[in-house]
């Protein structure tokens, strides 16, 4: 158990290795063990000898990588929308509470929707 922790940790600290689900299989079923894996970065555990439900863990954690990793692309093209967006702002009078433009009229409404 005590080189899965340090693996497990070891993995954790690397970038590129930061985000990879880790199952660890174990003879040890007491809580102690268990916690003792999830504190050192695993995000899954199997008593071992082990069955099919190995095959549904591995399936659950990679659905769930593939959510986080499509979740951390959207946000970041959220952030470049936000920033273009500003930057527009400072461009074009746009309202922020109405999304209207500001036009160039010497008289009447001087607002128009975008």
């Amino acid at each position: 158990m005590r080189d899965f922790l340090s693996v497990c940790k070891t993995i954790r600290v690397a970038d590129k290795s930061r985000e990879i689900p880790v199952i660890f299989l174990t003879i040890q079923g007491d809580t102690e063990h268990i916690v003792m894996g999830f504190d050192a970065g695993g995000t899954d555990y199997v008593r071992k000898p082990f069955k099919p439900e190995l095959l549904a863990r591995i399936r659950v954690q990679l659905e769930l990588k593939r959510n986080r990793d499509e979740l951390k692309r959207q946000k970041e093209e959220l952030e470049e929308a936000i920033a273009r967006i500003r930057r527009l702002e400072g461009i074009i009078p746009i309202c922020s509470f109405c999304k209207k433009i500001r036009i160039k009229r010497t008289f009447g409404n001087n607002w128009k929707y975008i």
